[in-house]
């Protein structure tokens, strides 16, 4: 059994504790430390948790853990990863590994000098619909691709950010590493983005990040694209939208209100089970069922893994630039990981 303790007893870990309901045979919960102590308690009780902390290093001290899940706010992954595999503990953090590639990259190196797997909660790598995409890409079935787009329109209220580390540039990291980061890493992980120019700005919240962000990009191949993010609309969540063009066919997938699937020709060969295991993934741990079953195959067997550390280290740097491109007003190219 693998043994995990989780840091931080927030509403992103009930989604990780569910998923662990349906791989009980392969992990084990046996702590949980957040400084809020109730809210720690109260998750321990609802999950069957034996063992609660305040102080996630008397955790990591004093459990016999063999992986920690970092479900804290942003800033502190970096922090928080760093401690526990320097105590030989295997480590996955909810997005993003850190707020920086300088950061993730230490942990990564980390992380390597002492054989222990570091991974990253960036579960649309593992659904269907993606992977079979990501097949397609590389199949050239696409042909010559020359347009991709991408399109994130949300809602988050004034009160989602009041009193909250959230919207904060050092804590939370703002649009870019929380509510896009999840489809600038599918981006990346698809096409490999080389080069970056982005506008962003902040209309309509009071925080110190960034509410509405545009860009074009070019990728390694050498097709264009563009991305626009918001997370501004008044009522609700409209959704997200990813469209690509090759010369032998195109391919267009809606969630929310623009909910569709269009393949032309269709050699995704995706069954309707499929279909409905891509959908976003919720708090019910949908998505996160496919990230522990990834995580079990790194430690048990060593297998390599998409959502390892080493190979999402090109998204944050996609992520970073994205930021450097809207402070410097200038074009951003980025260099491939060796």
């Amino acid at each position: 059994m693998i043994k995990v303790g989780f840091i931080g007893a927030g509403r992103i870990t009930t989604a990780h504790l569910n998923a662990l309901k349906e791989l009980k045979e392969i992990f084990l919960p046996v702590a949980v430390a957040d400084p809020a102590e109730d809210n720690a308690k109260n998750i321990a009780k609802d999950f069957g948790i034996p063992n609660t902390y305040i102080d996630y290093k008397e955790m990591l001290d004093s459990e016999r853990l063999d992986l920690v899940v970092v479900a804290a706010p942003n800033g502190l992954h970096y922090r928080i990863s760093r401690d526990a595999l320097e105590r030989e503990i295997n480590v996955l953090v909810e997005k993003p590994l850190s707020l920086s590639y300088k950061e993730s990259k230490s942990l990564v190196d980390i992380a390597d000098s002492k054989k222990l797997f570091i991974g990253v909660v960036l579960q649309k790598r593992l659904l269907p619909l993606y992977k079979n995409l990501k097949s397609a890409v590389c199949g050239e079935k696409f042909g010559k691709i020359f347009l991709i787009h991408l399109s994130l329109r949300w809602s988050r209220s004034k009160e989602y950010f009041a009193n909250s580390w959230r919207g904060t540039r050092d804590m939370d990291g703002g649009l870019i590493f929380n509510q896009a980061i999840h489809d600038i890493d599918i981006l990346d992980h698809l096409f490999s983005i080389r080069e970056i120019f982005a506008y962003g700005g902040t209309f309509v919240h009071q925080i110190e990040t960034e509410d509405n962000i545009v860009g074009v990009f070019k990728t390694k191949i050498g097709a264009i694209g563009s991305f626009e993010f918001t997370i501004s609309l008044n009522e609700k969540n409209m959704g997200e939208v990813i469209e690509v063009f090759g010369e032998k066919g195109r391919f267009i997938y809606g969630t929310g209100e623009y909910e569709k699937l269009t393949t032309i020709p269709d050699f995704l060969n995706l069954s309707d089970n499929d279909i409905s295991k891509s959908k976003e993934p919720t708090l019910n741990g949908t998505g996160h069922k496919f990230v522990y079953e990834e995580v079990a195959k790194a430690i048990k067997n060593g297998d390599e893994s998409p959502i390892s550390g080493k190979n999402v280290l090109h998204s944050i740097k996609v992520s970073e630039g994205i930021l450097n491109s809207i402070i410097t007003n200038e074009r951003v190219v980025l260099e491939e990981e060796i």
